[in-house]
């Protein structure tokens, strides 16, 4: 699939449907447009073999957030990226970008703050101690159906990757 003329589409429908006027969608395809060669030029480092997973760990890595473990679904369950942040304010700058960028995925995603030891009774600190955060599908804001929408899905990451690519760009 060309992301660039997925991104296109994406936003000619938000233009078309009322979303956002043709000049503001005019704006994003250029903003987005010029962030998709860097993105697509990440070098992936990652041991990880499903590559849009690849790519966005990798967005994510290069962007202070440490990816732990990845889960593509397989098209039969949600994907999931687990990732660590010990910076609080950095951490809100991945939500903001989630939040922020929503328009762009086919579904809405979120991040959900997640203990590998829910039983433990070690206090528990930011970033360590087994407090991970899951980037995931929010399942009660839409119904997915698996296998059907495998591919959205994996493109919904192409384009989380490519907003994370482009928020850090600027700063």
């Amino acid at each position: 699939m060309d992301i660039a003329k997925e991104v296109e589409r994406r936003l000619d429908d938000l233009a078309l449907h009322g979303t956002y006027t043709p000049e503001f969608a005019a704006k994003l395809k250029i903003r987005y447009g010029a962030c998709i060669p860097a993105y697509y030029g990440l070098v992936l480092n990652l041991p990880i073999d499903n590559v849009p997973v690849r790519r966005l760990c990798q967005a994510m890595t290069n962007n202070r957030y440490e990816t732990t473990d990845s889960c593509d679904g397989h098209g039969k369950t949600l994907p999931n990226i687990w990732f660590r942040c010990d910076d609080l304010n950095h951490l809100r700058h991945l939500a903001h970008i989630v939040a922020r960028d929503s328009y762009i995925t086919q579904f809405r995603w979120q991040i959900r703050a997640w203990s590998a030891t829910p039983s433990s009774n070690t206090p528990i600190r930011l970033g360590y101690s087994g407090l991970s955060f899951i980037l995931e599908p929010s399942i009660s804001a839409e119904k997915v159906s698996l296998p059907q929408d495998y591919s959205n899905l994996l493109t919904d990451l192409d384009m989380l990757g490519i907003c994370i690519t482009d928020y850090f760009r600027t700063k």
